[in-house]
C-alpha cells in the first residue's frame, strides 16, 4: 500500500520512501522489503532484489509472517494476534529508531534481533519482539527480521531447490541493512546479531558461513540448541523425498509449486507425526552443511572467533516450555527414561546421575527435564563459549535464573523474552508468565536490557549499573545469573553454584 502524502517521520532508503509511525520517543517503521516477492510460481527460490517502488511506501502497520501453523509451545508462551496475518511474501523488517536519531552525525549501534521458532513458527512482526522500548533509550537502532519456515525455508531436492534458502534471507535481510541502515540512523560498521532458540541458532551459523563476513561484528545468542547440526544433503534430501511421499506427490519442484499453502503445512504435521521423538526437539527442514555452512557450529576457529564478540546464555530448565504439557514425559516409565538419558550421555551433552542439580528431585520428569535441558541447550553453549575463550576472544556467558511459576516449567525456554524487549503487555495471556508480579519483572527487565545495550554499545556488558560481570573463560566459567538481582555465578553442566 503506497500513500502518497503522509504526517509521519519519512525516511529514503535504496528502493524509495517510506512512512513511519511516531509514539513516546521512537520512529517505526515496519513491513520493509528486503527481498523481491516470489510468489507461489517461484517457491523454494533464493531471495532477489527488492523491488523499487514509486512515491511513498506506507510503513506505519506490521506487515505478514511466513506461513506457518501454531507452536506447540503455544501451551507455554500462549499466542498474538501477529500470527494470523500470513503470506509467502514477508520478506519485509522493521526498523525502530529513537526519535531524535534524525537529529545526530554519528550513527548510532544497530541490534538486529532474530526470532526463534523451532525452525517452523515465528516472526519478525508479532507484538512480543517490538523493539520500542530498547530504541527508547536513545542508544540504539532496533531491527527484526523474517525468514521463510518449515519446508518453505530449508527444502532441499537436489538439483531442485538449493536448500537453506531461509539462511540466505537473513543474509539478504543484512545486506539490505548494511546498505540502508545510515539512512535510519544506524552505523552499518557496528551490528549486533540477536538471536533466540532456532534465531540463535542461525545467527551462529552466520558466525561461521563466509555469507555473513562484513555484515556484523558481534553475535548474542540466547538459548542456542547446538546440540542440532545443519544436515547433510543426504539427510536432507531423504527428508524431501519423504516429505514428498506423506503428500503423495512426485518429488519435483513443479509438483510442490503446485500446491496450495496450506497443503504445504499439511505435510509438515504428517511429517512430524511419521518421526516423533520423545523428549527431544522433533526432526525438520533445516540448512545444509555445505561451503557456506560447516557440520559443527561449535566448532568456532581462532579467526572468527578474534573478530566476533560473543555474549551467550540460556536457562537451567529450557526444556520445560516442551515437557510440562507433554503427558508422554510427564509419566515417563523408568525404562523410556534411562533410554533417553543413556542417549544424553553418549552424545557428551549431560553427565548423569552426577546431575548439576542432584538436590531438586530424583524423579523422571525432573531427571528428562534437566538432562535434555543440558544435552541441547547447556552444554553446547559451554562448549561453543570454551573454545571462543580459548582461542582468545571475547565471550561473556550469562543464566537466567528466575524462574516461572507455571507448575513443571522452571526457568524455562522463551521465559526471558519478555524481560529482554519488555512487552510484558503483549505476554498477558502467556501461562508461564501467571502470577507475575509486573513491577517486579521491570526491575529485572532493567537490568536484562541494560546488559544487552551496554554489549551492543561496545562489545562489553559493564557499562551500566550491574555487578561487574567477568569474561568468561574455560577455568573459571564465571557468568551473570539473572535472578532478582543479578549476581556473578558458575555456568557448568555438571553444576551451577552462585558466588557469594
Amino acid at each position: 500500500m503506497k500513500h502518497e502524502q503522509l504526517s509521519s517521520p519519512v525516511v529514503t532508503c535504496t528502493e524509495g520512501a517510506l512512512a513511519g509511525i511516531a509514539s513516546n520517543g521512537v520512529e517505526a517503521f515496519f513491513d520493509i522489503p528486503y527481498a523481491a516477492d516470489l510468489n507461489q510460481p517461484r517457491r523454494f527460490s533464493l531471495p532477489g532484489e527488492p523491488t523499487p517502488w514509486q512515491g511513498v511506501r506506507d510503513a506505519r502497520r506490521p506487515g505478514p509472517v511466513f506461513p506457518q501453523t501454531q507452536s506447540r509451545l503455544t501451551a507455554v508462551m500462549g499466542t498474538t494476534p501477529g500470527f494470523a496475518n500470513q503470506s509467502e511474501n514477508a520478506f519485509a523488517l522493521n526498523v525502530w529508531r529513537p526519535a531524535r536519531t534524525c537529529n545526530t552525525s554519528d550513527g548510532l549501534p544497530v541490534l538486529v534481533w532474530i526470532h526463534g521458532g523451532g525452525w517452523l513458527t515465528g516472526g519478525a512482526p508479532l507484538a512480543w519482539y517490538h523493539g520500542d522500548r530498547l530504541a527508547a533509550s536513545g542508544r540504539v537502532v532496533v531491527v527484526s527480521a523474517n525468514y521463510r519456515l518449515g519446508a518453505l525455508g530449508n527444502l532441499y531436492l537436489p538439483g531442485q531447490t538449493a536448500g537453506s534458502m531461509a539462511l540466505h534471507d537473513l543474509v539478504a535481510a543484512l545486506r539490505w541493512i548494511h546498505k540502508n541502515i545510515g539512512s535510519f540512523g544506524g552505523d552499518p560498521s557496528r551490528v549486533t546479531v540477536c538471536g533466540q532458540s532456532a534465531g540463535a541458532w542461525y545467527t551462529a551459523a552466520l558466525t561461521r558461513s563466509p555469507l555473513g563476513t562484513g555484515l556484523f561484528s558481534q553475535a548474542v545468542l540466547l538459548s542456542l540448541p547446538g546440540s542440532i547440526a545443519p544436515h547433510e544433503p543426504e539427510q536432507a534430501a531423504a527428508f524431501a523425498y519423504s516429505f514428498c511421499e506423506l503428500l503423495n506427490v512426485p518429488p519435483t519442484l513443479d509438483a510442490l509449486r503446485q500446491l496450495s499453502v496450506d497443503r504445504i503445512l499439511e505435510g509438515q504435521g504428517l511429517f512430524a507425526r511419521a518421526h516423533p521423538a520423545f523428549a527431544d526437539i522433533p526432526p525438520t527442514f533445516l540448512p545444509l552443511v555445505s561451503d557456506a555452512l560447516p557440520a559443527n557450529l561449535s566448532e568456532i576457529d581462532q579467526s572468527q572467533a578474534s573478530n566476533m564478540r560473543f555474549l551467550l546464555g540460556s536457562l537451567p530448565e529450557e526444556m520445560g516450555a516442551f515437557f510440562s504439557h507433554d503427558e508422554s514425559i510427564l509419566t515417563a516409565s523408568d525404562t523410556s527414561t534411562l533410554q533417553r538419558l543413556s542417549v544424553c550421555s553418549e552424545s557428551g551433552g549431560v553427565r548423569f546421575p552426577k546431575a548439576r542439580r542432584d538436590g531438586s528431585g530424583t524423579d523422571n520428569y525432573i531427571r528428562l527435564l534437566h538432562a535434555v535441558s543440558d544435552e541441547i541447550f547447556r552444554a553446547p553453549t559451554q562448549k561453543l563459549a570454551d573454545r571462543i575463550a580459548d582461542h582468545g576472544g571475547t565471550c561473556y556467558v550469562y543464566e537466567f535464573v528466575l524462574r516461572s511459576r507455571m507448575p513443571g516449567t522452571g526457568a524455562c525456554h522463551c521465559f526471558e523474552l519478555p524481560y529482554l524487549f519488555d512487552t510484558f503487555d503483549a505476554w498477558s495471556n502467556a501461562p508461564m508468565l501467571d502470577g507475575l508480579d509486573v513491577e517486579a519483572a521491570r526491575r529485572v527487565s532493567a537490568d536484562f536490557q541494560e546488559s544487552i545495550l551496554c554489549f551492543v554499545e561496545g562489545g562489553d556488558p559493564n557499562c551500566g549499573r550491574l555487578p561487574n560481570w567477568p569474561r568468561y573463560t574455560s577455568r573459571d566459567r564465571l557468568a551473570m545469573h539473572f535472578d532478582t538481582a543479578p549476581v556473578v555465578g558458575t555456568f557448568d553442566v555438571s553444576v551451577t553454584t552462585i558466588h557469594s
